[in-house]
């Protein structure tokens, strides 16, 4: 049977709910798990298959064979993130935190392992896990670890308080379920593989902790223990729900002569922070506009210095232009002469004949003026003209002579 084939099997027998089918959908919960077991791939299959609506459903059952299974089924399946976001949809979480409750052992491990991966995917889930009681829940889990070590449910329990420690929508409920003292004393008690997260939890949830000696033999403040320090950070700076949360749990201890003192040097201290903070604050202003200031005076400098720039670029192209321009301007006078010479020199044979046409050819002087008859040369001026008595061009006899009239 092809994988895809026997998946939609086993999801279809988890879908047929009733009288009679409690072995075969615990079955089929169980194989589904050995499946996930094998491969990311085949989690891929079966949260695409819809499994988890089936699982979700077996865990809300009545038989506890079948809502272990079903726990352990949707344990293998949370490290994928699509099944545990089905798990959310599917309203994994109340189902999950009753059986971490009142489940056996097996079942108390799979079901805190599973709401530990839920809580990872973002702090509505574990808003969620709040709302469905599940910080007492998982505390008191987390309290039972054993003599050695702490391993099964009880360190997934510890494992899912650390991480919901990291939320402010969740740290309100863990300062009321009593988490400091449970992370301080189980550090203390040298019992876990994971001091170093559960250190930082402590942190998260307001202690100060010495890490060059994570053994923890420091003594804490009574406030610290009872986490007054991160109400008032959390009544300061948190969202409005969470303010609100803080605020009314600070009334609540405000009333108890134990911890009145207390809670009277943490709100000085915190004014001392919050006072702190300002002056920190109206710091980094100044120091943003000295930066700004910083800016706009490199930015002005750099503007003059490309203005400058500019005028330069401006300066050298008017002066190439003007040279070019001078440049231009002799060349033009260069080839004008040429070309005028050359005009010249092809005019002069033409000038010539044409002054040689015009002067009288006896006396290379006077200007043409007659004309003779019958060979008709104009060739005489008028003094010439009259004295001779044949053409000196052709040497024909004078019959008469007429002046030329130039107009």
């Amino acid at each position: 049977m092809d994988i895809r084939q026997e998946i939609a099997a086993h999801v279809q027998t988890l879908a047929r709910r009733g009288k009679g089918k409690a072995g075969a959908m615990k079955q089929a919960a169980k194989t589904l798990r050995k499946l996930s077991e094998r491969s990311d791939a085949n989690k891929d299959l079966i949260v695409a298959a819809g499994a988890v609506k089936g699982l979700v459903a077996l865990l809300g059952g009545n038989s506890a064979d079948g809502k272990e299974s079903a726990a352990r089924a949707l344990q293998s399946l949370a490290s994928n993130k699509a099944a545990k976001e089905a798990m959310v949809r599917e309203g994994a979480i109340s189902p999950l935190v009753a059986l971490a409750r009142d489940g056996g052992r097996r079942a108390k491990e799979s079901a805190a392992d599973a709401l530990y991966e839920i809580s990872t995917v973002k702090s509505e889930n574990a808003v969620k896990i709040v709302q469905a009681g599940g910080i007492e829940v998982l505390i008191a889990l987390a309290r039972d670890g054993g003599d050695d070590d702490y391993v099964g449910a009880s360190y997934l329990a510890a494992c899912a308080v650390c991480y919901l420690s990291s939320y402010d929508e969740t740290k309100v409920a863990l300062v009321v379920a009593d988490a400091i003292p449970l992370l301080l004393d189980i550090v203390r008690n040298d019992l876990t593989s994971v001091k170093l997260w559960i250190v930082s939890a402590l942190e998260e949830l307001g202690v100060r902790v010495d890490k060059s000696s994570l053994s923890l033999k420091q003594a804490f403040s009574k406030a610290e223990i009872r986490g007054i320090p991160l109400l008032f950070k959390l009544a300061r700076d948190g969202s409005p729900s969470v303010k609100k949360q803080a605020e009314d749990l600070l009334r609540t201890l405000v009333v108890n002569d134990e911890y009145a003192p207390a809670i009277e040097a943490s709100k000085a201290e915190a004014e001392l922070i919050v006072a702190e903070a300002a002056v920190d604050e109206a710091r980094s202003r100044r120091d943003d506009r000295v930066r700004e200031s910083a800016k706009a005076e490199a930015a002005a400098a750099k503007a003059a210095s490309l203005r400058d720039d500019a005028e330069a670029a401006l300066k050298r192209a008017e002066f190439t232009a003007s040279a070019t321009r001078s440049r231009r301007d002799d060349w033009l006078r260069f080839q004008n002469a040429a070309l005028q010479a050359k005009v010249d020199e092809l005019e002069r044979p033409a000038k010539k004949q044409r002054a040689d046409l015009a002067t009288c050819v006896i006396c290379l002087d006077a200007p043409r003026a007659m004309v003779l008859f019958p060979c008709a040369h104009a060739c005489l001026c008028a003094a010439c003209g009259g004295a001779l008595e044949s053409c000196p061009i052709c040497r024909a006899d004078v019959a008469n002579r007429a002046a030329i009239i130039l107009s």
